[in-house]
Formats: C-alpha cells, structure tokens, sequence
C-alpha cells in the first residue's frame, strides 16, 4: 500500500502530512521523511516542503548521513538559484563526513563536487575545507 502511494505526488503529499503529524523518532521515520523530501522535489518541485521533511528527520537522527547529504544536495538545487545556499550546504556535508565517511556514496561525491564548483567560481566557503578523502 505504501509503495503504491509513493508512486503518485499527490498520494506522497498527503502522506508526508499525515507522517509529519505522528512526529515519531524511529529510523523508519527518518528514511521516510528523506524519502517523502525526494518525491516532493521530483515530482513537485516542493522545495520548502521538501526541506521541512529534512529538517525533521534531522531534529529525529541528527547523524543521519543521507540526510544531511540530500538535504545538502537540495540546498544546492533549489529555485529560484538566488535561495541556493551553498555555504549550508558545505556544512552539512562536512558534518556528514565527520560522522560516518564510509557511508558517503554518489550524492556525497556529487554534492562535493558541485559545492567544489561554487568555490572555483569565488562562492563562499564554510569554515572548514570540504574533505577531497573520505576514509
């Protein structure tokens, strides 16, 4: 039933709302709000929504990697290009790689690379230097 839901934005939508209100810690909750904030961006082009998703599945599991990745991604990605917010999103991926390298796959090598591209360009840089090594 949940996968079926998933598959069209507006069911997702109405989930995301019912979830939101259940305000539960477990991990499922956490990849479901992750997974929810994807869908919104995709399919909706929601991007406050979606970063209220992440938001709370971070104030759930603030070590949650996948989080602070695309939630990073999406700080990055959002429109209009003058709400982007690259310096954040340098911070979340440099807190992602102080808390669990080895769990930095694809979106954290695309969102270094795309923070990385910012800088090559005169962009603001976060007080620590994003890490070129994971591990």
């Amino acid at each position: 039933m949940l996968q079926n839901q998933l598959k069209k934005p507006d069911a997702a939508e109405a989930l995301w709302k019912q979830v939101s209100m259940l305000q539960l810690k477990s991990r499922f909750h956490v990849q479901l709000l992750c997974n929810l904030a994807a869908l919104l961006v995709e399919y909706k082009q929601d991007f406050a929504e979606a970063e209220k998703c992440f938001k709370l599945a971070l104030d759930c599991d603030p070590a949650h990697v996948n989080a602070m990745v695309n939630y990073g991604l999406l700080l990055i990605r959002r429109k209009p290009e003058s709400t982007r917010d690259y310096f954040k999103a340098e911070q979340l991926l440099n807190k992602a790689i102080r808390t669990a390298p080895e769990k930095i796959h694809n979106g954290g090598y695309l969102l270094q690379e795309m923070i990385l591209d910012h800088h090559t360009r005169g962009g603001e840089r976060a007080s620590s230097p994003t890490s070129t090594t994971h591990g």
